[in-house]
């Protein structure tokens, strides 16, 4: 079964469990301590596994691979840590638990930002601001994380003033990771509906091609056209390359994409080829008019 798969019944399997328990125990009153116990580890397997479920996924994905396994397993530790502080909690002593405590939430804190992080790397961006951005959001997601984690271990030892600063410093890489998150996606969108507004090729360049109907052999031009032997009316879409950044490259003249600069390889380059079909293109068209 593939990891991702797994993870997906894992998290259905623990959602349906923790809002049984949930709702049982709000319906018959049945609040006792093994029941907020099943609740609570109930809960935090399935965090576990809607945590790991993303990270699969850029892993199936070929996306950011080590630090995806990286964080499936401070995730799965983190669980191990919370589930032993539910059922222990009565027999830890007050130093030993804010240690297990604190253990928890620095494996939390690798693992759960670990999984939008997967999640934005899916996206394959073609504009160079865009990658820009997205390798902001990681840098943001990874100092919140750190930020936050020497938090939870030094802030016994920091003076206020300089504990205030670090704590709003938290909240505001904080922000500025949810928000590159969201726009990671919205940028790859808008990058989506862009292309299909730009042209293919002109409908002046040749396909040589053998009608389905009459079998005659002939050169029509690209779009919607019909042949000369019978008008069967054909439709011809054909689709050229592009640069990476996803600008057509149609009649470009020189060797550098006008967009972002990169160097186009040779066989991606259409200004010779489209000079060399221009002729055939005008030697149709008089065919057409003669007809």
């Amino acid at each position: 079964m593939p990891i991702r798969r797994a993870f997906l019944w894992s998290m259905i399997v623990s959602l349906s469990l923790a809002a049984f328990i949930g709702v049982a125990a709000l319906t018959f009153g049945s609040g006792s301590m093994l029941m907020g116990r099943i609740f609570g580890t109930t809960s935090a397997w399935a965090c576990l596994s809607v945590v790991c479920l993303m990270q699969a996924i850029a892993v199936e994905r070929r996306r950011l691979v080590p630090l995806m396994w990286v964080g499936m397993a401070s995730a799965a530790l983190a669980f191990l840590v919370w589930v032993f502080l539910i059922w222990a909690e009565s027999v830890l002593r007050g130093s030993s638990e804010e240690l297990l405590a604190k253990l928890g939430g620095t494996l939390s804190l690798l693992a759960v930002p670990l999984a939008p992080v997967g999640l934005i790397a899916l996206p394959d961006l073609h504009a160079r601001w865009t990658q820009s951005v997205r390798r902001l959001v990681y840098v943001c997601v990874f100092i919140f994380a750190a930020l936050f984690t020497f938090m939870i271990w030094a802030s016994d030892y920091i003076d206020w003033p300089v504990e205030d600063v670090l704590w709003r410093a938290v909240g505001v890489f904080a922000i500025l990771s949810a928000a590159g998150v969201i726009l990671v996606p919205v940028f790859w969108k808008l990058q989506g509906l862009k292309e299909q507004t730009r042209t293919t090729l002109p409908q002046r360049l040749l396909v040589r091609l053998i009608c389905p109907r009459c079998e005659s052999e002939q050169a029509i031009s690209a779009g919607t056209g019909k042949c000369r032997n019978c008008g069967l009316r054909l439709n011809i879409d054909v689709e050229e390359p592009r640069c990476t950044c996803g600008y057509l490259l149609f009649q470009l003249q020189g060797e550098r994409c006008p967009e972002c600069g990169r160097e186009i390889p040779e066989k991606d380059r259409w200004a010779m080829q489209a000079k060399a079909a221009a002729p055939e293109a005008n030697d149709a068209s008089e065919e057409t008019s003669g007809a």
